[in-house]
């Protein structure tokens, strides 16, 4: 039997379903001892977790107000956690430590190179090739952190083709692991909520209602589906909601801000969205908008598939290998491709006709991103 140690860091935000959908595949195999260390508020509830799960990272930054302490308290946590769990992998020998996610690229590198001692093989998963922001500043570090590992994850043919660019050295360490499925929702929607109850009173009178969410900076194009908007002169009865904290230096979406004010038929909500008031919008959506600039791949592209809900997409990293016929709407990555496509979906589509879009999606997925065979393929190729 192989032990396992996965470590990822962040655990929550919508990383929570990937962690759990895969380290849960571990466990349910015979030959693999899966042990997880992860953020202390990972979003899994006990109950939910057959496999030995350490709520270890960020017990008390995690909380904290963004500021220059919190960042300070997140720094020292995350190198006092790492050195411990050195110590953890140095006492215990695992044959495989799986990493998710670099937080402190410059210092991790240092903390690979010590686990690889004690360890028989190290694997990391490259989520994103580059941080989306600033990318430029992290390719030497991030060069080191590639250095270390024995293996390297990536989640599709598009996001190997943009490693071996920037890393050619080290592409024949690459291996192509789809990202698994997520599962529908389970929790309950409380309507009680009055930031609930505001939004219902909004949507409730419009036919169909677009949805775009997640953090919200350049890259991922908010301002673009704001502009087709107003390119568009008739919105055929449909309402657009924008959710998600808008991170600084974002001049393109902030000339939009009067316009977005203006508009009855838009909600632009730049905040935090809890999970509560995301889970309804889910429901309400009849469309999901996804105007990346760059991007490599998308956990709001899998809720869409386990919510049956159709994307429109633009043609950025492995967002396309994803989507089959009929399952939604890959367009080039310009302005004017995602005003065209979107104003036909408009005119075209029914509620119905994006409802029966939505469910082949959900079966598409479904039955090719499937986590139990995912998994046998990496523990096979991998560890």
């Amino acid at each position: 039997m192989k032990k396992v140690i996965v470590i990822n860091p962040r655990g929550i935000k919508g990383d929570e379903e990937y962690l759990n959908g895969m380290v849960s595949a571990l466990y349910k195999r015979d030959d693999i001892d899966v042990s997880l260390y992860t953020n202390f508020y990972y979003e899994i509830s006990d109950k939910e977790i057959p496999y030995k799960c350490h709520r270890y990272f960020f017990k008390n930054s995690e909380k904290m107000v963004p500021s220059a302490k919190r960042n300070a308290v997140r720094a020292t946590e995350y190198i006092c956690q790492y050195l411990k769990l050195v110590n953890i992998i140095k006492r215990e020998k695992p044959d495989v430590v799986h990493i998710h996610w670099s937080v402190i690229s410059k210092v991790d590198p240092i903390f690979f190179r010590k686990i690889k001692k004690y360890c028989g093989k190290l694997v990391y998963t490259a989520h994103n090739v580059l941080p989306h922001i600033n990318s430029e500043k992290y390719i030497d570090s991030y060069g080191k952190i590639y250095n270390c590992a024995d293996v390297i994850i990536v989640h599709g043919q598009s996001i190997y083709e943009e490693f071996s660019k920037l890393y050619p050295q080290y592409k024949e360490k690459v291996y192509i692991s789809r990202h698994g499925k997520k599962n529908t929702l389970k929790e309950k929607i409380d309507y009680n909520d009055a930031e609930i109850q505001k939004c219902e009173q909004f949507i409730n009178k419009y036919d169909r209602m677009i949805l775009s969410f997640g953090m919200i900076y350049y890259d991922k194009g908010m301002d673009r589906i704001i502009r087709a908007w107003k390119e568009i002169a008739d919105h055929k009865n449909c309402c657009m909601v924008i959710a998600g904290k808008t991170q600084p230096s974002y001049p393109e979406l902030d000339e939009l801000g009067e316009y977005v004010k203006s508009q009855e038929d838009i909600i632009f909500l730049d905040q935090h969205i809890s999970n509560n008031l995301l889970n309804y919008f889910l429901k309400e959506a009849n469309l999901i908008v996804l105007p990346y600039r760059h991007a490599s791949m998308s956990g709001v592209m899998l809720t869409a598939a386990a919510e049956a809900i159709p994307i429109l997409c633009t043609n950025v990293g492995s967002l396309a290998e994803y989507i089959d016929d009929g399952c939604g709407w890959v367009v080039p990555n310009d302005d004017k491709a995602i005003c065209e496509n979107l104003q036909k979906i408009l005119n075209g589509e029914t509620k119905d006709s994006l409802a029966q879009m939505g469910k082949k999606f959900q079966q598409y997925v479904n039955k090719r991103y499937d986590w139990n065979t995912i998994v046998d393929e990496i523990v096979k190729d991998c560890y």
